[in-house]
Protein backbone atom coordinates (compact mmCIF):
# COMPACT_ATOMS: atom_id res chain seq x y z
CA UNK A 1 0.00 0.00 0.00
CA UNK A 2 1.21 3.76 -1.28
CA UNK A 3 0.79 5.82 1.68
CA UNK A 4 0.36 9.24 0.60
CA UNK A 5 2.93 11.62 1.87
CA UNK A 6 2.25 15.29 1.83
CA UNK A 7 4.77 18.09 0.07
CA UNK A 8 5.01 22.02 0.28
CA UNK A 9 6.65 23.96 -1.93
CA UNK A 10 9.66 26.00 -0.77
CA UNK A 11 12.16 28.63 -2.63
CA UNK A 12 15.56 28.27 -2.98
CA UNK A 13 17.29 31.17 -3.58
CA UNK A 14 19.78 31.37 -6.44
CA UNK A 15 22.53 33.86 -8.05
CA UNK A 16 23.13 35.16 -11.04
CA UNK A 17 26.48 33.28 -12.05
CA UNK A 18 26.68 30.19 -14.65
CA UNK A 19 27.15 27.40 -12.42
CA UNK A 20 26.42 26.83 -8.98
CA UNK A 21 25.01 24.13 -6.43
CA UNK A 22 22.32 24.17 -4.22
CA UNK A 23 20.59 22.20 -1.14
CA UNK A 24 17.43 20.97 -0.80
CA UNK A 25 15.75 17.91 0.38
CA UNK A 26 16.07 14.17 -0.77
CA UNK A 27 13.46 14.12 -3.61
CA UNK A 28 12.53 17.23 -4.23
CA UNK A 29 11.12 18.22 -7.47
CA UNK A 30 12.00 21.48 -9.06
CA UNK A 31 8.90 23.20 -10.43
CA UNK A 32 9.07 26.82 -11.47
CA UNK A 33 11.98 29.77 -11.80
CA UNK A 34 11.11 33.41 -11.16
CA UNK A 35 12.55 36.60 -9.99
CA UNK A 36 11.08 38.61 -7.23
CA UNK A 37 11.76 42.31 -6.48
CA UNK A 38 13.16 43.00 -10.20
CA UNK A 39 16.45 41.25 -9.45
CA UNK A 40 16.52 38.68 -6.71
CA UNK A 41 16.05 35.12 -8.67
CA UNK A 42 15.17 31.89 -6.55
CA UNK A 43 13.31 27.85 -7.86
CA UNK A 44 11.02 26.54 -6.41
CA UNK A 45 10.45 22.78 -5.56
CA UNK A 46 8.10 20.70 -4.10
CA UNK A 47 9.79 18.59 -0.89
CA UNK A 48 8.45 16.33 1.70
CA UNK A 49 9.39 18.41 4.24
CA UNK A 50 9.86 15.30 6.95
CA UNK A 51 12.76 13.90 4.84
CA UNK A 52 16.19 14.95 6.86
CA UNK A 53 18.73 14.41 4.21
CA UNK A 54 19.71 16.89 2.19
CA UNK A 55 21.27 16.57 -1.95
CA UNK A 56 23.00 18.82 -3.63
CA UNK A 57 21.71 20.09 -7.07
CA UNK A 58 23.57 21.96 -9.91
CA UNK A 59 21.98 24.58 -11.41
CA UNK A 60 23.27 26.43 -14.75
CA UNK A 61 22.60 29.89 -15.94
CA UNK A 62 22.68 31.43 -19.29
CA UNK A 63 22.38 34.49 -20.81
CA UNK A 64 20.61 35.53 -24.04
CA UNK A 65 23.23 36.07 -26.89
CA UNK A 66 26.08 34.20 -25.29
CA UNK A 67 27.85 31.33 -26.65
CA UNK A 68 27.57 27.87 -24.46
CA UNK A 69 28.66 24.00 -24.67
CA UNK A 70 25.26 22.19 -24.77
CA UNK A 71 25.06 19.10 -21.93
CA UNK A 72 23.09 17.29 -20.85
CA UNK A 73 21.20 20.16 -18.56
CA UNK A 74 16.93 19.84 -17.73
CA UNK A 75 15.54 23.43 -18.77
CA UNK A 76 13.52 25.21 -15.89
CA UNK A 77 12.80 28.23 -16.99
CA UNK A 78 13.22 31.95 -18.23
CA UNK A 79 13.10 34.99 -16.17
CA UNK A 80 13.91 38.55 -16.50
CA UNK A 81 15.64 40.66 -14.49
CA UNK A 82 15.85 44.90 -14.64
CA UNK A 83 12.77 45.62 -16.18
CA UNK A 84 13.46 42.66 -19.14
CA UNK A 85 17.13 44.28 -19.62
CA UNK A 86 18.54 41.09 -18.76
CA UNK A 87 16.90 37.60 -19.93
CA UNK A 88 18.48 34.44 -18.03
CA UNK A 89 17.83 30.82 -18.83
CA UNK A 90 18.01 28.58 -15.98
CA UNK A 91 18.74 24.32 -16.59
CA UNK A 92 19.18 21.79 -13.71
CA UNK A 93 22.46 19.72 -15.00
CA UNK A 94 23.91 16.57 -13.28
CA UNK A 95 26.25 16.75 -10.89
CA UNK A 96 30.13 16.21 -12.16
CA UNK A 97 31.48 13.39 -10.57
CA UNK A 98 34.28 13.46 -8.45
CA UNK A 99 37.93 13.39 -9.45
CA UNK A 100 39.50 9.95 -8.76
CA UNK A 101 43.13 10.65 -7.20
CA UNK A 102 46.06 8.25 -8.51
CA UNK A 103 47.25 6.43 -5.50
Amino acid sequence: MELNIKRVIWKFPIKLRPDQEIWMPQDSKIISVGVQDNENVSVWAEVNPQIGKSVVRRIVIRATGHLYEPGPEKFIGTVLTWNGVNVWHVYEAPIPPAPVSGN
